[in-house]
């Protein structure tokens, strides 16, 4: 998986699907683009290369088909 820190979120890459988009958290993310680095709810703390788990939720939005990668705390 590949991970980019910007400031509109945690841009993810799930590499063996072929499937990109921002990281969709349930609470608050923090993104810190300089030191790399995302705190999300105030608790865990996310860096460029670290493993995160993602659900992909695909679903029909305006006769399109849309995928969102949940994050999944471990």
């Amino acid at each position: 998986m590949v991970m980019r820190i910007t400031q509109g979120g945690v841009y993810v890459m799930v590499q063996k699907y072929g499937i990109e988009g921002l990281l969709v958290v349930d609470g608050t993310v923090q993104c810190n683009p300089e030191k790399e680095t995302a705190l999300v709810d105030g608790k865990i703390t996310i860096k460029v290369f670290d493993r995160v788990m993602v659900n992909i939720v695909a679903q029909m939005v305006e006769f399109r088909r849309s995928v969102s990668l949940v994050f999944a705390p471990q």
